[in-house]
């Protein structure tokens, strides 16, 4: 069985990505791009979603962070924003916390 990516590392991951934008927004479809080379994605990330046709599991989740209100970001038409641009340092620590789906 694999393990599946969390929201929290999903988080952690996608604040990393913004934190290396000039803008520090991306839109979904930058960050569909960009994710899988932050993070480690199992079988399981890459199955069908039952409730989002046409997205894999991990897709989803990276979309759940708009609804489910994530620190750090704020979304914005189309994507995510950082949010506190004072503190990307401190976020980047923050996520190496979030286990091995977490790319430095």
């Amino acid at each position: 069985m694999s393990i599946r990516i969390t929201e929290a590392a999903m988080a952690a991951a996608v604040r990393n990505i913004l934190a290396d934008c000039p803008s520090k927004t991306a839109s979904f479809v930058e960050l569909r791009e960009l994710v899988p080379q932050h993070v480690s994605l199992s079988h399981a990330d890459h199955a069908k979603s039952p409730t989002r046709p046409g997205e894999e599991l991990w897709q989803q989740i990276l979309r759940n962070l708009v609804s489910h209100k994530h620190e750090g970001f704020v979304s914005v038409r189309g994507g995510l924003r950082l949010q506190w641009r004072r503190q990307v340092g401190k976020m980047r620590e923050l996520a190496m916390g979030y286990g091995s789906h977490v790319r430095a």
